[in-house]
């Protein structure tokens, strides 16, 4: 299977991947590669295979790559798939009828690769972004928002984009100043 979590950059994709495959640790092997920095001309088969530990020799990454996923419960994790959305027909060719294992990407854009199921993540809501906010800040200022009204907490989540970076982020500025 191959499943894309979609989203704007610090939606929270990479974490939501991460706490989903967590309770699979014992039973499969995991393969995260961070693809932010590949280069047009790097074999995306072929830095798979290397993350993998195989063998670097051969002239056959991407069937290298499709013999482990047939035979083994890997789950291989792409992390910023957005820099390489043009090699999703590589992606495409590792997977056969009898796969065991997955691949799990993450993009800011679609991909098209048929079959795969897409998942697109949302912002937070406003009541949640600001949960999020209050808590995050309160780390570093106890007292951070006790005296500003809510609809001014309202209107900076709305400004961060109600996405959990941007508020962590935010957050983080908590103690050297506060809204008001």
């Amino acid at each position: 299977a191959i499943v894309t979590l979609l989203g704007p950059g610090g939606i929270g994709k990479s974490r939501a991947v991460e706490e989903a495959i967590e309770p699979l640790l014992g039973a499969h092997s995991i393969v995260h590669i961070n693809l932010a920095d590949l280069m047009p001309d790097d074999g995306l088969s072929r830095r798979v295979s290397h993350a993998m530990g195989l063998s670097a020799g051969t002239d056959d990454p991407v069937g290298q790559v499709r013999s482990v996923l047939a035979m083994n419960p890997v789950i291989i994790v792409l992390d910023a798939f957005e820099h390489c959305v043009e090699r999703a027909w590589e992606v495409a060719q590792w997977m056969t009828d009898d796969t065991q294992g997955c691949v799990v990407l993450t993009s800011r854009i679609g991909v098209e690769i048929e079959g795969v199921v897409s998942i697109r993540l949302a912002p937070l809501g406003q009541d949640d972004a600001i949960a999020m906010l209050l808590e995050r800040a309160r780390r570093v200022r106890p007292d951070f928002g006790e005296h500003t009204d809510s609809s001014v907490l309202a209107q900076l989540v709305h400004h961060l984009d109600r996405i959990p970076l941007a508020i962590e982020l935010a957050s983080a500025l908590a103690r050297l100043c506060d809204v008001r």
